[in-house]
């Protein structure tokens, strides 16, 4: 179920209006969920590794707050934590190269 709740937001944010986008740049979406399936975090990343990532990362997270809260996230429906609960530089071997990435907890409502 992760993998397919992480198609769904990069999905969403893929068809979102150019007027409502963050940014410009590659953004990369991940999801992992605890056994129960309806808690977990939300990753997004970025190769901007500057004060401008950090404000893409912001910008994107706040896009898909917008998705959940407005049941626009196809097939799930649920909410994000206030806050992040990290924002960190890492070097990622399957993008083989730095990233900035942003964690924030999620929790799925059951169907």
């Amino acid at each position: 179920m992760s993998q397919q709740l992480t198609d769904a937001i990069y999905t969403y944010l893929a068809n979102t209006p150019a007027d409502q986008r963050w940014g410009e740049g590659e953004l990369f979406v991940n999801t992992e969920l605890h056994e129960s399936g309806t808690s977990g975090m939300l990753f997004l990343s970025t190769g901007a590794l500057a004060h401008d990532g950090r404000d893409f990362l912001e910008r994107a997270l706040a896009r898909v707050r917008h998705g959940f809260e407005q049941n626009e996230i196809p097939g799930f429906r649920g909410h994000l934590d206030d806050e992040p609960e990290q924002i960190w530089r890492h070097e990622d071997a399957e993008e083989q190269r730095k990233l900035l990435s942003l964690g924030i907890g999620l929790t799925l409502d059951r169907p």
